[in-house]
């Protein structure tokens, strides 16, 4: 009896494991190998090097097996915040590293902070020359070099050395603007006949022209990214391009003005309306503060009490107080319009704050809202036809044009607006409109151009008839 039980039992045991796939069994495995680096941390929190080998080990063995991405990620987001990282084989860790992403190119981005955390690499650099950006743009062009150098290079790590260079030399130029007091855009006068430390208005121009490059690179390759192998929701290329026409304007490089149309021009492209697929955006921490200047984050004393999340050392953010962190998305369209009606009609501005602060005025203003979709001559959820809604609705929205709309509206200068994106810019309209968005297909929409303020208060107004009650606003997808 007690033999058929053990049989029994091991044979049950034996078949529970034959239905644990090896993917599961993989999966399992980077969970606990998480929870065994948290467990090894010492005093200072930091991970011991035998966790972190096991760790990457696993990972790079999921990777090559089709093993699950989520959790592949999830093991590298785990490395990703190990600042500074040491493993027991430094070297055969970062090459496991830069196999991950050969085989998963969608973990590229995410694999990119764990390189940049591992001791000896982008983070480590940063902290070693902060004060020198001669050597820091030695040292970073190296490091970026090297890797793009190797056979299996991961592009965004590469990516994410140029940004971070882009940042720092941007921040140490912006100290010794907001430092000296120099009125903006720069002028050729305030530059000397050499660069260096000891010239540092001479310095300061030439660390933003170059700083200037490197987002114009990073503008073509995430576009091209984006285009090509979708791994990113939005463009965030366009974001890079506002950067540097910002800068442009500066250094008192007469180009920035053609860079903000192109960027105009080339949104507009997208049918911002006409679908209901996203729109290009620009996204802003804070006009004229990209900057991720490192600084660890440790107790006074020296030492971390608490390994939580909230108390590890960490790369933080000390930016030069150069204006607001806004963090928002806007219409690239109007935005590129904007700033260059600003910048057009603004002799000067005697601070990096005061630029800052007159950029960030600026609001969307492209809201419209929907009073009902048609297929045809049909209306969704209504006896009405599109015929018949358009007449009701034209009757309706003229018993609240008194509504009086907000001082938020800037005028254009027609000279910043480029042919093909006119209809995009410009005053709020308080009219009907018809926006189709397939064959014969659209909706039914009032007012054009409003900003989120104005657009609420109509809603609310035509929300007390009853035919338009299920009104909502709408504006271009992020």
């Amino acid at each position: 009896m007690y033999e058929m039980l053990v049989v029994r039992l091991t044979l049950a045991i034996a078949f529970g494991l034959f239905l644990i796939s090896p993917t599961q069994a993989q999966s399992q495995s980077i969970i606990d190998a998480i929870e065994k680096l948290d467990e090894s941390r010492d005093a200072s929190c930091k991970a011991s090097s035998s966790s972190l080998s096991s760790l990457i080990r696993l990972l790079e063995a999921s990777a090559n097996s089709n093993g699950n991405v989520s959790d592949i990620a999830e093991g590298i987001r785990a490395l990703a915040v190990e600042d500074f990282w040491v493993s027991e084989d430094q070297r055969e860790s970062l090459r496991a590293l830069t196999s991950i992403g050969a085989t998963i190119p969608a973990v590229g981005p995410i694999l990119a902070e764990a390189q940049a955390s591992a001791m000896g690499e982008l983070k480590s650099i940063v902290f070693q020359h902060l004060h020198d950006p001669i050597q820091m743009i030695e040292s970073l062009d190296s490091l970026a070099e090297v890797n793009a150098s190797l056979e299996r290079s991961n592009p965004y790590y590469v990516a994410e050395i140029k940004l971070t260079l882009a940042e720092y030399l941007s921040d140490y130029s912006f100290r010794s603007i907001d430092a000296s007091g120099w009125p903006l855009p720069l002028s050729s006068e305030e530059r000397g006949s050499t660069t260096s430390v000891e010239d540092p208005a001479s310095l300061a121009q030439e660390l933003l022209a170059r700083s200037i490059v490197l987002y114009e690179d990073l503008a073509e390759f995430y576009s091209r990214e984006y285009r090509s192998a979708k791994i990113f929701s939005r463009d965030i290329g366009m974001d890079f391009r506002y950067q540097a026409a910002l800068l442009k304007y500066v250094v008192g490089d007469p180009s920035w003005g053609i860079s903000l149309a192109s960027l105009a021009i080339d949104a507009s492209d997208a049918d911002l309306f006409g679908s209901f697929q996203p729109a290009p955006h620009v996204f802003v921490y804070g006009f004229l503060l990209p900057p991720r200047i490192a600084e660890l984050e440790v107790s006074s004393d020296g030492s971390v009490a608490d390994c939580g999340p909230n108390n590890s050392p960490s790369v933080g953010v000390n930016n030069v107080s150069v204006g607001p962190a806004v963090k928002r998305f806007y219409n690239p369209v109007q935005l590129s319009v904007y700033t260059c009606t600003i910048l057009r009609n603004t002799r000067e501005f005697p601070s990096l704050l005061s630029l800052s602060s007159a950029l960030s005025r600026f609001n969307n203003a492209d809201y419209r809202i929907v009073l009902g979709h048609f297929e045809g001559q049909k209306v969704r959820f209504s006896r009405s036809s599109r015929d018949q809604l358009k007449s009701d609705a034209l009757e309706l929205v003229s018993k609240i044009a008194s509504v009086e709309l907000s001082e938020g509206y800037y005028e254009v200068d027609r000279e910043c607006v480029p042919d093909n994106v006119s209809e995009l810019v410009g005053p709020p309209e308080l009219s009907l409109g018809e926006q189709v968005v397939g064959e014969n297909d659209g909706y039914l929409y009032f007012g054009n151009r409003l900003n989120y303020v104005d657009a609420t208060r109509l809603l609310e107004a035509l929300s007390e008839f009853r035919l338009l009650r299920e009104s909502y606003l709408i504006r271009p997808r992020i």
